[in-house]
This record gives C-alpha cells, sequence and structure tokens, in this order.
C-alpha cells in the first residue's frame, strides 16, 4: 500500500495506491463505518476495522500520519485483505478509482518544515 494525495471533483484526497487503482481513505473509512463488510469477518480483520473506524476520517496526509502506525497497518491489513481475495470485500463505485482517472498531487502539500543541507560546497 503506498500512500497518495490526489485529486478528485477539485479538491485533494487521501488515498491508498493498490495495483492499478486509487482507493479514497476517507470515503473506505465511511464505507467501513456503515458496516460494509458484515459481522463475519474473523477476528483479526474486525479488530483492524474497529482500529480504523475509530475517530473522523483522515481529511488530509497529515492526519494520516498523526493516527500512527498502528492505524496505518490496520488500513494496509484491510486493503490486503481486498486484494486478495476480492469477493470479501467489494469496494463501491466511488470508493477506487482507475489510476489513469485521477490526478496524484504532493503527499503533503503543505510540510510543517522544509530542511536542507549543503554538504557539497
Amino acid at each position: 500500500m503506498r500512500l497518495v494525495t490526489f485529486e478528485s471533483g477539485g479538491e485533494d484526497r487521501v488515498g491508498a495506491w493498490q495495483g492499478n487503482s486509487v482507493i479514497d481513505v476517507g470515503l473506505a473509512v465511511d464505507w467501513l463505518r456503515r458496516g460494509a463488510l458484515g459481522a463475519e469477518l474473523r477476528a483479526e480483520l474486525r479488530k483492524a476495522v474497529d482500529t480504523v473506524v475509530a475517530g473522523a476520517s483522515p481529511g488530509h496526509m497529515i492526519d494520516l500520519l498523526e493516527r500512527g502506525e498502528a492505524w496505518r497497518r490496520a488500513l494496509g491489513q484491510i486493503l490486503a485483505t481486498g486484494a486478495a481475495s476480492p469477493g470479501a470485500l467489494r469496494i463501491p463505485q466511488g470508493v477506487s478509482t482507475p489510476l489513469e482517472k485521477v490526478r496524484l498531487r504532493a503527499p503533503i502539500p503543505r510540510p510543517g518544515k522544509i530542511v536542507c543541507v549543503g554538504l557539497n560546497y
């Protein structure tokens, strides 16, 4: 899973690039929150879903990164399960978009600090 920022509908969105598509993380979290996967999930996947749906959907990349490594691992586990067994996770249209139909942007559009070092003088 590669985290990306992409443009959709004139606004920047946070996504996860998997294979030939980009999954809108905000829409995916909202979709999971509605109980789209049902109750028949394995215990470890249920724990990952519970971790991801806790709190609001990430609005930008810095928000997603501030959620921590456990949150990103849980998201990666859910997306990897969907990639390995597409029948188990049917991601609806609009949550997943073909890569050729999105415009990738800078991963972190407004970095807080830029540090440069010049050692070749």
